[in-house]
Parts: C-alpha cells; sequence; structure tokens
C-alpha cells in the first residue's frame, strides 16, 4: 500500500533518524575510544579502522542528508507546499534507515556495536514497518508519477531570489544545451 504524506509519515521519519543517529554515535564513540592512546587520538589505531570509517562516515552524510530532506518538507509546508516535500524525505529517510541497517548488519562487532543492535537500536516494529511501506515499489512508482505529473518539479523552492535565479538558469541552461545534445547520444 502506499504510504500516505501525513504528519504522522514525517514523525515516524523522524524517529527513524533519532534511532540512526543514536547507533552511529554510539559506533563513532566506541572506535573513537578504542583508538584513543594516551587520551589521544592514535593515527595508527585509527587507521585500522578505516574502512569502518569509511562507512560510519557514509552513513553519517545520509543521515545529514534524511535531516535536510525533512527540514526541507517543513519549510515548503510553511509555504503552502509540502505534500510531495515530505513524501521524498519519507521515501529517503526510510532509505537511509535501511541502507544503515544493511551495512551494519553483517559487520556488528566491526562498528563496536553490541550483536542485539538490530533488534534494540533499530529494530522498532514500527518504524521498519514504515520503512517497508516508503520502500515498497507501489509508493516508489506513485512518488515518480507525483513528480511526472508535476513536469519533473521536485517540490517548492525555498531558495531566497538569488538563488531561485541561478537554479532557474541552470535549468534553462539544461533544457537549452544539455537535452538536445543527449539526444545524439
Amino acid at each position: 500500500m502506499s504510504a500516505s504524506p501525513s504528519k504522522a509519515n514525517t514523525a515516524t521519519a523522524e524517529q527513524a533518524i533519532a534511532a540512526a543517529r543514536a547507533v552511529i554515535n554510539q559506533s563513532l564513540a566506541n572506535i573513537r575510544q578504542g583508538c584513543l592512546q594516551d587520551g589521544r587520538v592514535n593515527a595508527d589505531l585509527l587507521e585500522q579502522q578505516q574502512w569502518v570509517s569509511f562507512d560510519l562516515a557514509r552513513s553519517a552524510a545520509e543521515l545529514a542528508a534524511a535531516e535536510h530532506t525533512l527540514e526541507y518538507a517543513s519549510q515548503a509546508a510553511e509555504t503552502g507546499g509540502g505534500e510531495l516535500e515530505a513524501r521524498i524525505a519519507c521515501a529517503y529517510s526510510a532509505e537511509m534507515f535501511s541502507n544503515l541497517r544493511a551495512r551494519l548488519a553483517p559487520r556488528l562487532a566491526d562498528f563496536q556495536l553490541a550483536s542485539d543492535t538490530l533488534e534494540t537500536g533499530l529494530g522498532d516494529k514500527e518504524i521498519l514497518a514504515w520503512v517497508a511501506g516508503q520502500s515498497s515499489v507501489e509508493n516508489i512508482v506513485a512518488l515518480g508519477d507525483s513528480i511526472r505529473s508535476g513536469d519533473g518539479r521536485l517540490g517548492a523552492s525555498v531558495l531566497d531570489q538569488e538563488h531561485q535565479f541561478m537554479a532557474e538558469t541552470f535549468g534553462r541552461f539544461a533544457i537549452d544545451v544539455v537535452d538536445p545534445l543527449a539526444e545524439h547520444i
């Protein structure tokens, strides 16, 4: 079933983000603690955590993006929009949560997390059901159809006038220059 854009959906997105943030922060704290030597981070110990650190940085970036999409949806709602923006934010937040679970699951020990982290930190049944609904093919197709029916617009602009002008200029460049070239490729 397609998830409806509602306060309940964005509230669940906020819960998913909070749970993800807590797990990422716990892993970062544990890794940092393991890299300390005489009260300072030891570069050699940190080097041993390079792969995990990369995955945590990637997860933290996805988390920050999810937070910003929710903030954008909230700003769009204040300007009279918000439905499409909330749907995009929820779909992205669900993907971030799912990606984090998938990234951590096979290597909990490497991330220095307890073996029950997926159940205790990222296993809330309400959040998992919400993630499944947001990630469903039906929901993603419906979201794509909404974007297509709006001529590809991805929601309300919350840019100031100067940045809106720049966005429109790049949009015209894409249509006038890039599209004709792409047709020949």
